[in-house]
């Protein structure tokens, strides 16, 4: 079992990794470049990466500073939630 989060400086990897699923699930959504569309000075991509032998898991996401709070950070996807 593995477990990672890859930031946008390894789009090579993470787009690997979106080569690993299958076909049919390969979708534009978990690519780096189409979360780079909601980027911003506020909020980062990642992708946690989730490997079990031959099983992937990814779980593209946007790091949000939170107003007022400097320790903690809030995650969301593309779509706000």
């Amino acid at each position: 079992m593995k477990c990672s989060i890859l930031k946008k400086s390894n789009k090579k990897v993470w787009n690997k990794k979106i080569n690993k699923l299958p076909k049919h699930l390969r979708s534009v959504f978990f690519k780096p470049e189409y979360l780079e569309l909601y980027e911003n000075k506020k909020e980062t991509i990642r992708c946690f990466v989730f490997e079990e032998k031959e099983k992937i898991f990814l779980y593209p996401f946007l790091v949000c500073k939170i107003p007022k709070v400097k320790k903690f950070k809030d995650i969301k996807t593309a779509y706000g939630y």
